[in-house]
């Protein structure tokens, strides 16, 4: 017994975001689980939210019976069943200042989550880059300017 609180599909993000209080009021007065769902196919791609809940002993089940737990926890522990984890996602709504913020805010919660080698290795690959591609960048826009012959 359970109502979708996160879904993760690129659509459903907006609706899911604008109807929350009603979908977490609705799920308080019936008592019912929160759940994700990983409405995102394809590859490469990363669900936005999942569901958690603690089943002791789960590593040892097999399959059929870790799936009657699963049920069995929702259906008992109804509301306190289980948990939702979103992944934090910019939203720039609808003004121009919150969504020229938006990239930012992406690369600063980005960075949260590596630790000091992975952020280290992307600032190097970054730097590397910029150093790589600004002085050709130069020569292309002076090349333009008439200031430089061309071959």
């Amino acid at each position: 017994m359970g109502v979708e609180v996160s879904d993760a599909s690129p659509r459903g993000l907006k609706q899911s975001r604008r109807d929350r209080s009603i979908i977490l009021a609705m799920a308080d007065s019936l008592n019912l689980a929160l759940v994700a769902s990983s409405n995102n196919h394809g590859w490469g791609r990363t669900t936005a939210a999942w569901t958690v809940l603690s089943l002791p002993g789960w590593r040892s089940m097999t399959p059929q019976r870790l799936n009657d737990a699963i049920e069995r926890t929702l259906h008992t522990d109804r509301r306190r069943a289980a948990r939702v984890i979103e992944r934090r996602v910019p939203y720039p709504g609808a003004s121009v200042p919150a969504l020229a913020l938006t990239v930012p805010a992406v690369t600063w919660q980005m960075f949260g989550g590596l630790g000091g080698a992975e952020r280290s290795a992307w600032l190097l690959w970054a730097w590397g880059t910029a150093f790589l591609v600004l002085p050709l960048l130069r020569r292309a826009r002076a090349a333009a300017a008439g200031r430089l012959p061309r071959k």
